[in-house]
């Protein structure tokens, strides 16, 4: 029985070895290694999914058509030329809130469910 190692064994051994000084190597599920060690680096900039703008776009269009489907149109549009004449912050909110094809489709849509 001596020390003899198998050309094979010694070549991954080797590999091992050369990807252990790299940096690579395995661990084992539960071990503490070197990854539990590292921390990773914080994004110092905020970013919002692209899809949870499209349906917080969304949703604003369908709430808007509820608020048309639910007042009447002509209700609704009364209430908006109030918003216009009181002038300053509720003028920007009449015009966000302005009636638009999406909100009349959404409006058309919440009706029809409604009856």
């Amino acid at each position: 029985m001596g020390t003899h190692i198998s050309k094979e064994f010694a070549e991954r051994i080797d590999r091992i070895a050369r990807t252990h000084k790299a940096g690579g190597g395995f661990e084992a599920v539960g071990a503490l290694g070197r990854l539990d060690q590292v921390k990773p680096q914080s994004s110092r900039r905020i970013s919002l999914p692209l899809k949870a703008l499209v349906f917080l776009f969304l949703g604003f269009f369908l709430f808007k058509g509820a608020m048309i489907a639910q007042m009447g149109e002509q209700s609704y549009l009364l209430r908006l030329t109030t918003l216009k004449a009181d002038g300053g912050f509720d003028a920007a909110v009449a015009l966000v809130m302005a009636p638009d094809t999406l909100s009349h489709i959404a409006a058309r849509f919440i009706s029809q469910l409604l009856g």
